[in-house]
Formats: structure tokens, C-alpha cells, sequence
């Protein structure tokens, strides 16, 4: 009995590093696959096949593979019922009332940050983001992630991708552990991100941010937006559990 429970282990560890190599818009190659985890061409077949007939992952074409519905159902279910998920909820709304700009929240979802909530402003102009969506590496979120991550790999992985970005995203790294805070205006045309990180009693447990139009955002009399940001996060960690410095003395001015 103890030896099928240990290979019974060894089948969950195997199936959740074949899923973590899961990226958003990027297919499963058996190939490349193989070679990273170190198995041969067979042995990954047999885990694919099976994982398939659970409905983890689906075939979509000649050795490739991609997230398959029992597997999106239960990452709806998982980010719905996290913790800072459920806390978040009023102080974003009191956020976003205060400040007339769309609030939100984005946990890390293995590869890269995902929408979780969203808070809209009473407003006939409105900048929406859907609940759901996996952020690109030039979103501020990500980069205060990538800031915070205590995942190395994860993170040189990531950074490995965009070569001609590394010095640019470094600099955003630091300002993050620095201030706490980071603005960035790269990832839309014409909108203007503030990110901030919520940490848990593990780690960063999601980021918080601001967005709105580049002038409403970046505007003079807007400097107090990093402040009121902060301190939401700050409030929203202690609550789950951090009792740690939260970085950054002071807010960087938003300019």
C-alpha cells in the first residue's frame, strides 16, 4: 500500500509541473515539454492523454495542448473564494467612490498577474478591464509582482522573454521595492496605471491599482492618489495578516 501511495503522489507532482508550464496564449508542445521536464516522449504522452480525459487540458491540434475546462472551473472557483479577494471588496468601492477612477484587484496566476475584481466609477466615461484577464509583463501590476515575487525563476524566466525591456523593467523593479508604488503609462495608449502591492503573512498576495486617462491620472492635483492607494494596501495586508515594514516611507508624487 505505501509504495502505490507514493507513486500516487509522484503522478500529482508530475501533473501539476506539466500545468504549470501553462502560459496565457500559449499552447502545450509535447516536444519542448518533454525536454524541459526531463521525460521521454511516452511517459509525457500517458500524463497528457490522462489529464485530457479529466478535462485539465484539451487537445486542440498535432501534439499540442491547452487549459481544458474542468481546469478553468476550478480557477474561477479558486480566485472567487481568496481571501484578499473577499477582503478587498468595500475598501476598493470606498477607493474608487474617493477618487472617480477604476479600481483593481489582480492576484498571480502562476505566469502572470489576473484580474480578479473590478470597481467602476459612477461615471458616463468609464475605463473598463474584464474580470479574468491574464496582464501583459508591461502592466504595472506585473512589474510590482515581479518586484515582490519570491519565485527567482519565475521571474528570469519571465524577463528572459523581453530582452530589449530588461533595463527599463529593472528600473521599475526597484522603484517598486523602493516606494512601494509604481506608475506607468505603457500598457494603453492614453491610460495611466498606479499599482501598489497587498501583501499576506507569506508574501505579496495580490497588487492593487488605479486606472484612468493619462491626464486625469498624472494630473498635478492628483499627487495625493499614491497616498490614498497605499494606504488601502497597507490596511488590506495587515488585515491579512502582514506585520512587516510595508516598503516605501513615503509615496513617490504621481507625475
Amino acid at each position: 500500500m505505501a509504495e502505490r501511495d507514493t507513486s500516487d503522489i509522484q503522478v500529482i507532482v508530475r501533473c501539476a509541473q506539466i500545468l504549470r508550464q501553462l502560459e496565457p496564449g500559449v499552447r502545450l508542445r509535447v516536444g519542448p515539454l518533454a525536454k524541459e521536464l526531463g521525460i521521454g516522449r511516452s511517459t509525457l504522452h500517458r500524463y497528457l492523454n490522462s489529464m485530457s480525459s479529466a478535462d485539465l487540458i484539451e487537445r486542440v491540434g498535432d501534439g499540442e495542448y491547452a487549459p481544458g475546462p474542468l481546469l478553468a472551473q476550478l480557477g474561477t472557483m479558486a480566485l472567487s473564494s481568496l481571501q484578499v479577494v473577499e477582503i478587498a471588496g468595500v475598501a476598493m468601492r470606498q477607493l474608487c467612490q474617493q477618487v472617480g477612477e477604476t479600481v483593481v484587484l489582480s492576484v498571480w496566476g502562476g505566469l502572470a498577474p489576473v484580474v480578479t475584481r473590478v470597481e467602476l466609477p459612477d461615471q458616463l466615461i468609464q475605463v473598463m478591464v474584464r474580470v479574468g484577464s491574464p496582464l501583459p509583463i508591461n502592466a504595472a501590476q506585473t512589474r510590482v509582482f515581479l518586484a515582490f515575487l519570491d519565485e527567482p525563476r519565475t521571474v528570469e524566466r519571465l524577463l528572459s522573454l523581453v530582452p530589449e525591456r530588461r533595463a527599463e523593467i529593472d528600473e521599475d523593479i526597484e522603484r517598486a521595492r523602493s516606494e512601494g508604488l509604481l506608475v506607468y503609462s505603457g500598457s494603453v495608449v492614453g491610460l495611466s496605471t498606479v499599482a501598489v502591492p497587498v501583501f499576506n503573512s507569506r508574501g505579496i498576495a495580490a497588487t492593487l491599482a488605479v486606472i484612468g486617462t493619462d491626464p486625469s491620472v498624472l494630473s498635478q492635483d492628483r499627487t495625493d492618489l499614491g497616498t490614498e492607494l497605499r494606504a488601502v494596501a497597507r490596511s488590506l495586508s495587515e488585515q491579512l495578516g502582514f506585520d512587516g515594514q510595508y516598503p516605501g516611507a513615503e509615496p513617490a508624487a504621481i507625475a
